[in-house]
C-alpha cells in the first residue's frame, strides 16, 4: 500500500448540512383509483410531508392544497421511457421511445426549470448504454414499490452502481408509484417506498436545492438519520438495522453486521484501513430485520478521477 493510499481521504458529503428530515414521495397517480384529495389524505396519514402527484403525460400543480405539514410539488410522469419531471414550469408530455429519448426528455425538463429522474429502468427495459447516453440527468429510481410487487423489477441498485463506476454522478430516489389508496394484492402500496430529504425548511426552494445537492436518501423501510466522518470512521446512524454495506467500485469497501436479535442504530467503517477497497465514491445501504433497505447517495472521494 502506498503512502498516498494511507492518507485520510476527503469526502464530498451531501449530508454535512444542517436541517431536519422530511419524508417525500414524488411518484404516485390520481384519477385511476383515487382523487387528489384522497391521495393527499392517505399520504398525510402515512407521514409523508412532501408529495408530487405525477400523472402520466400531464403536469398537475396541486400547490394550493399544500398545508403547514404537507408540501405539494408539481410533477409529471412524462415520456417513453417514463421519467419524472419534478417542478418543471410546463408540461412535457410524450417523447417517442428510441435512441436519444432520455437525453431529449432531460433537455426539455431542464429548459422548463425542472429536474429529471428516470423511473423504474428495469421495468422499462433500459440498458446501461441507454442510461449512459442520456446525459446528466438528476437521478434514477433505485426502488419502485409497485414494480417490486407487480413484476419483480422494482430494484435498480446494480445499474446505479454501473453508472457510478462509469463516472456519472447520479442520485438515487425511491417511490411507491401508487395508483390507488388501497393495498396492492394485499400488500402495502402507499408509503412503501419513499425519499427522505434533509432540509433547512419545508419549502419548494429547499426541496429543489436538496435534490440537486443529493441531500436525501432512498428507502423501503429504514430511515437514515445521519452520515458523518468521526476521526477516521465513516459513520451512519439509522433506525434499528442488522447490517450496513459501504459500497464502491468492484466488491466494495466494507460491511458491518449486528446480531439479528440485537439490531443497532450505528454502523461504521475505517476510511484509512479500507482505503484500497474504494475509489471515486462510497455509498451506504442499511438493512433491517425484515430485509428492507435504505440507501444513501454516493459520497464522492476528492482527488479520485470522477467525471462530473
Amino acid at each position: 500500500m502506498t503512502e498516498q493510499k494511507k492518507e485520510m481521504p476527503e469526502l464530498v458529503n451531501p449530508y454535512a448540512v444542517k436541517g431536519k428530515w422530511y419524508r417525500a414521495n414524488f411518484h404516485c397517480h390520481s384519477g385511476e383509483g383515487a382523487t387528489p384529495e384522497e391521495l393527499i389524505s392517505a399520504y398525510r396519514a402515512e407521514g409523508i410531508q412532501i408529495l408530487g402527484i405525477s400523472n402520466h403525460y400531464r403536469r398537475d400543480d396541486f400547490s394550493e392544497l399544500s398545508t403547514d405539514d404537507l408540501l405539494l410539488v408539481p410533477c409529471e410522469e412524462a415520456g417513453d421511457p417514463h421519467v419524472l419531471s419534478i417542478n418543471a414550469e410546463k408540461e412535457i408530455g410524450r417523447v417517442p421511445m428510441g435512441r436519444g429519448s432520455i437525453a431529449e426528455l432531460n433537455r426539455r425538463i431542464t429548459e422548463a426549470g425542472g429536474v429529471m429522474v428516470v423511473c423504474h429502468p428495469p421495468w422499462t427495459g433500459l440498458s446501461e448504454h441507454d442510461m449512459l447516453e442520456g446525459g446528466n440527468y438528476l437521478g434514477i429510481e433505485v426502488y419502485n414499490q409497485l414494480n417490486v410487487f407487480a413484476n419483480g423489477k422494482g430494484r435498480c441498485v446494480e445499474l446505479w452502481d454501473r453508472l457510478l463506476c462509469a463516472g456519472r454522478k447520479v442520485w438515487g430516489l425511491a417511490g411507491d408509484d401508487a395508483h390507488r389508496v388501497e393495498p396492492f394484492q394485499g400488500r402495502k402500496g402507499i408509503g412503501g417506498g419513499f425519499t427522505d430529504m434533509l432540509l433547512p425548511e419545508l419549502s419548494r426552494d429547499a426541496v429543489m436545492k436538496a435534490l440537486v445537492a443529493g441531500s436525501f436518501t432512498a428507502s423501503c423501510g429504514p430511515r437514515i438519520r445521519s452520515v458523518k466522518v468521526e476521526g477516521t470512521e465513516l459513520v451512519v446512524e439509522c433506525t434499528p438495522c442488522v447490517q450496513a454495506h459501504f459500497a464502491s467500485r468492484s466488491f466494495g469497501a466494507a460491511s458491518d453486521f449486528a446480531p439479528m436479535d440485537a439490531p443497532r442504530e450505528r454502523f461504521s467503517m475505517n476510511l484509512i484501513e479500507k482505503r484500497t477497497r474504494y475509489t471515486t465514491y462510497l455509498r451506504i445501504e442499511v438493512i433491517d430485520q425484515f430485509g428492507r433497505t435504505a440507501w444513501t447517495n454516493p459520497l464522492l472521494v476528492k482527488g479520485d478521477v470522477f467525471q462530473l
